[in-house]
């Protein structure tokens, strides 16, 4: 039979794990269902309800710092992860997360030494090394980049994204025939991989190969109808191919689908110009400088069509502020044109 002390007792404890009858672990399954429709907030509410019944619940700030950092907080998110390392500071986990974290607040030495650290806990984890080489390639340490992503491709030898991501960093190194390679490997093991034609193909005109290039940015819109960066370097490889209305209706595709990018409005200007459509170019520079009025290129090449036409007084006005911006050439053409 109880007595009245050991009755209170009990109900202290019962308290301690349990409100209106649910415990810790029924608010973190809420926390969990919360998560599973996206409804964050919620989430983050629920595991701070099984936290406070539970101060060592590992698992709900494990999952409320992910929650939070899906939220942008990654501050909080950061003060989750050391709790969760607090409670499991030989499981990577908790350092892994928190490296995420404090990479997207900028903190990348930070990032650098938790993912070290991980790797030190579970030296085959590839998640670690994958994330390190991505910090590594921010940081320009693309040697040891690639050497991380050799890491995690040794335990998943037949994940696409490691080797694309090793091809990607390879590329950042001007190594594009490596890169090529990597991405083929990529591409032989997912024939849908589209961010790895679209990168085979940019370290394809890197070697000045414009039919190889053509063809993976003709996959990749294949593949994908609305990447608005093949659309772009297909233009770019016709108008070197001189192809101006292949070039053209290409830039017209990026323009349809990123109406704010400068560049696709300067390159199919000069398209246009390259067609004798003078007029037509003009429009486009203009498109281009409303949209960046520091585009330096876009006044010169303005300039010169507008010096063609016989307006001088407009085309030495864009020269001149194209010699502002610090264009060299402009200079030259502004000595030239506008005595």
């Amino acid at each position: 039979m109880l007595t009245m002390k050991s009755l209170g007792i009990f109900l202290g404890l019962f308290s301690s794990v349990c409100i209106f009858g649910q415990t810790a672990t029924e608010f973190y399954r809420l926390g969990l269902q919360k998560d599973s429709i996206g409804e964050y907030i919620g989430a983050i509410a629920y595991y701070t309800k099984a936290i406070e019944l539970n101060p060592n619940f590992d698992d709900a700030y494990l999952n409320r710092g992910i929650s939070k950092s899906l939220t942008k907080n990654y501050k909080g998110a950061i003060e989750d992860f050391n709790q969760v390392i607090r409670l499991k500071p030989h499981e990577p986990l908790g350092f892994i997360d928190r490296a995420l974290a404090k990479e997207r607040l900028e903190d990348y030495l930070g990032a650098l030494e938790d993912f070290t650290t991980a790797i030190s806990i579970e030296p085959k984890n590839d998640i670690a090394f994958s994330e390190r080489g991505k910090v590594n390639r921010l940081q320009k340490n693309f040697k040891e980049a690639v050497t991380d992503f050799s890491k995690a491709i040794e335990t998943l030898p037949n994940n696409a994204e490691l080797y694309y991501e090793r091809g990607y960093t390879k590329g950042s190194m001007k190594d594009f025939a490596g890169a090529i390679e990597d991405f083929n490997i990529a591409i032989q093991i997912d024939s849908t991989y589209f961010k790895a034609f679209l990168k085979r193909g940019n370290s394809k005109l890197a070697l000045e190969d414009l039919s190889g290039a053509l063809s993976d940015f003709k996959r990749v819109i294949k593949i994908n109808p609305v990447n608005e960066s093949a659309y772009y370097y297909s233009g770019l490889v016709k108008f070197e191919l001189e192809d101006f209305t292949g070039s053209i209706a290409d830039f017209c595709h990026a323009i349809k689908l990123d109406p704010k990018a400068p560049e696709n409005f300067f390159n199919r200007g000069n398209s246009k110009w390259r067609s004798n459509d003078l007029i037509g170019a003009i429009d486009d520079f203009t498109e281009a400088i409303k949209l960046d009025p520091n585009y330096a290129q876009a006044y010169n090449n303005r300039a010169l069509i507008e010096l063609t036409l016989d307006h001088k007084e407009e085309g030495c006005m864009d020269l001149g502020k194209a010699v502002d911006l610090g264009l060299a050439e402009a200079k030259e053409a502004k000595i030239k044109f506008c005595k």
